[in-house]
């Protein structure tokens, strides 16, 4: 395996606590457009992000990056990686399950091999690599359960608005890997991005929903987008700017291959879900995967035995 940014102890439990923090947002949105639409979703959750991160970086006396360079850079991410991709993945979830939603969102470390082999010189293409990602995605859909894909071909357009989505997040990953080298901290970096990612929805929501002329949504709806924001988008943020800064485009992605497996599990321990031997069985695939991806276990096997 080519050498390249490489994932520790602490960022693989962060990237396991991204996943549980990700792994709500998807229940959490769905009870949120009900009553509320996707413009007007997304930006209340931005601004909530916003709100709690800049609040954060203040009471820690950070500051925000003064150079024009690193904010067009934020800018792009924050269109892309945040206003563009929550977008679609809640327009996305009018039309198709959450279910399914979690596969095609899958896809995402797949798009990231192959955006980062042409566009890094760390995180090149390899075969072992190929074959780990191949494994999680089928790991994903074992889990998820071989039902979802009858989903397929209804709610086309939901179902290309979520590949859409995971696209942007693969872009949006390997344009971040610049940040460490403009040594920008996880913490302002977050903050400034949703705020950037807010004003880029406001025209849409102003202009196509007018949330003006809404009906009032209900407490739950409200207390819906509020977690959405705080807990699912502005802290996870911190955590995926740390991992990316450390561990790479390409592992930071993973994130999305876990997001079901913890959704299955949180289920079976929180609300005494039953586990099916599926759900083993993709646990164990997944593991392997992770194991080709982490890559030290494979060199270690690979090294001659001395004596």
């Amino acid at each position: 395996m080519t050498s390249g940014p490489r994932m520790g102890t602490i960022e693989w439990l962060l990237l396991l606590l991204l996943a549980v923090l990700w792994g709500t947002s998807f229940s959490i949105i769905k009870v949120a457009v009900r009553e509320v639409p996707p413009f007007t979703m997304v930006f209340f959750r931005l601004l909530f992000a916003a709100g709690i991160l800049f609040f954060l970086m203040t009471a820690l006396g950070m500051r925000f990056p003064r150079s024009w360079s690193a904010w067009k850079a934020i800018a792009f991410s924050a269109v892309v990686g945040n206003a563009a991709a929550f977008c679609l993945i809640v327009w996305g979830q009018q039309y198709i399950p959450s279910s399914l939603g979690g596969v095609l969102m899958a896809t995402g470390p797949l798009f990231t091999l192959v955006i980062a082999h042409f566009f890094t010189h760390d995180e090149r293409m390899t075969l072992t690599r190929v074959l780990a990602l191949l494994l999680g995605f089928s790991a994903v859909v074992v889990m998820i359960g071989p039902d979802v894909l009858a989903g397929l071909g209804v709610g086309v357009l939901g179902q290309f608005a979520f590949l859409g989505a995971a696209a942007c997040y693969a872009v949006a990953a390997v344009y971040g890997r610049r940040f460490q080298t403009m040594g920008l901290k996880p913490l302002p970096l977050a903050a400034g991005q949703m705020i950037v990612a807010t004003l880029a929805v406001l025209p849409a929501m102003l202009l196509v929903e007018r949330p003006w002329t809404l009906a009032q949504p209900s407490s739950l709806a409200i207390w819906a987008v509020i977690a959405n924001g705080v807990l699912s988008t502005g802290l996870p943020y911190i955590i995926y700017f740390r991992i990316l800064a450390v561990g790479g485009a390409t592992n930071v992605m993973l994130v999305t291959f876990l997001v079901p497996v913890v959704a299955v599990v949180t289920g079976a321990l929180a609300l005494g879900e039953l586990l099916d031997p599926r759900h083993f069985v993709a646990i164990a695939i997944l593991a392997v995967a992770l194991i080709l991806i982490d890559g030290r276990l494979v060199n270690r096997l690979r090294q001659p035995t001395s004596g």
